[in-house]
């Protein structure tokens, strides 16, 4: 169950969209339920202090997008319900502290920060927690998306400003490389085409670093590995949607295995 996907919304615009409408809807409730002790305050020093709520729960939207980010791009831009649980509790965890400090320093009701801490929690930043909770799950599963590698795009270019093709991952078949050129191998409505650019195969694997190198002059996509024929001595490859055998040498041979058995 931990280890199912889970959406996840890649834009940072998006997300940052999502933090503003918030950051807003907490101020308006501030300013009608008004949860803290302000008597003490005039009307315009109230309307800085909510906003000042406001911007601590912005501020840690904002560390929280950097952190998830980061975990997403690490895991190969995967997402799972584990990240989604321990994401929304360092949320609440940085929300609180953030803005307990905040109420610490400027609305002054507590006098010892360390000892109110728990009970501002329990009493404030929790309920709000809970209650803005449902919002950030109903925004993920409505905005967010599974990462598909299939879909990924793949930006291939030659020497020559003029070779640039952009083909998506789930197209390409396999590369070949042949004096000072480089041949793609990819589908087309299911017809295999190719083209053929100049460059070395070493540069056409940086621009393209799933592929798996089968041979000096072979560079495969593992996704579309059919099977692994033969052995370490003599052994080749059968391709989807490709007729011909592709090559594997034996100093490649490992790595292609690997890649068979993970695809």
């Amino acid at each position: 169950m931990l280890d199912k996907q889970f959406k996840f919304t890649p834009g940072k615009l998006e997300k940052i969209r999502i933090s503003l409408l918030v950051t807003f809807i907490l101020v308006f409730i501030l300013f009608f339920l008004k949860p803290f002790d302000m008597v003490s305050y005039v009307p315009h020093q109230k309307w800085y202090l909510y906003f000042g709520y406001g911007l601590s729960l912005f501020i840690s939207h904002l560390i929280i997008i950097f952190i998830e980010d980061k975990i997403y791009l690490k895991q190969g831009k995967k997402w799972y319900v584990k990240n989604e649980i321990f994401i929304k509790l360092l949320y609440f965890l940085i929300g609180s502290t953030i803005i307990y400090f905040y109420h610490f320093l400027f609305v002054k009701t507590f006098q010892k920060p360390w000892t109110s801490f728990p009970v501002f929690v329990l009493k404030y930043t929790l309920p709000f927690f809970l209650m803005f909770l449902p919002l950030m799950v109903f925004y993920r599963n409505m905005k967010g998306e599974f990462y598909s590698k299939a879909e990924e795009k793949v930006s291939l270019n030659g020497t020559n400003k003029s070779e640039k093709y952009i083909l998506k991952r789930k197209d390409i078949l396999f590369t070949r490389s042949e004096n000072n050129y480089v041949f793609v191998y990819y589908l087309d409505d299911e017809i295999v085409k190719k083209i053929m650019l100049r460059n070395t195969l070493s540069k056409i694997h940086e621009q393209a670093p799933f592929l798996v190198k089968s041979h000096r002059s072979y560079l495969v996509n593992p996704d579309k590995i059919l099977s692994l024929n033969g052995n370490a001595q003599n052994a080749n490859l059968q391709l989807k949607s490709f007729d011909e055998k592709v090559p594997v040498s034996k100093t490649y041979y490992s790595n292609i295995k690997d890649a068979v058995t993970e695809v």
